[in-house]
């Protein structure tokens, strides 16, 4: 089907078609078969198609013309029964596009959040494992064995940035001549 998709108007006319040829055998059989399910297959072709109200539109049409059938046909049964058959085999296509057009919607909602996730993960850079760093200076060893401030080594692995602000406890330890 996904050869199909990238051709809408070869799909538009197959549906047409199928929506054609089952008109004229409802047309040519007498009241009483319910050869309305014949709607179906068009209606299912439009499940795999990107259109999200496709399913509405090819049940509006073939609802019309389950009517127009029973209005053309020769009356081999009453025509309130003919009428309540009909009515059901309308029903049923409706139901069928709402469940398509369900599904269609909680795949474009699955799509969405999947993008949206894989974007985020793109985002995310973790660290990982134990880091060796220098009790005095705070320095980090890399994979190559230099050392590296924190700053650089956390930067350079990470979307993290860095301010920097003196602390009050260094502020009174180291500034204003207080030490304990």
């Amino acid at each position: 089907m996904a050869t199909l998709e990238k051709n809408p108007r070869l799909v538009s006319g197959m549906i047409v078609a199928l929506i054609a040829g089952a008109f004229l055998l409802d047309l040519s059989v007498p009241l009483g078969v319910n050869d309305w399910a014949l709607y179906l297959i068009p209606l299912c072709i439009t499940f795999w198609l990107k259109g999200r109200n496709d399913p509405f539109l090819i049940a509006a049409s073939c609802t019309v013309l389950i009517y127009v059938e029973v209005v053309l046909s020769p009356p081999s049964i009453p025509f309130t029964i003919a009428t309540v058959n009909s009515s059901f085999g309308a029903l049923v296509l409706w139901l069928v596009a709402l469940l398509f057009m369900l599904h269609k919607r909680d795949d474009e909602k699955h799509l969405r959040l999947i993008g949206e996730l894989q974007d985020a993960m793109a985002e995310i850079k973790v660290l990982r494992g134990i880091l060796t760093i220098c009790s005095r200076c705070k320095q980090i060893r890399d994979e190559e064995g230099h050392w590296l401030p924190v700053e650089v080594y956390v930067g350079d692995r990470s979307n993290a940035d860095f301010s920097h602000v003196i602390c009050p406890d260094c502020l009174d330890e180291h500034f204003t001549g207080r030490h304990n």
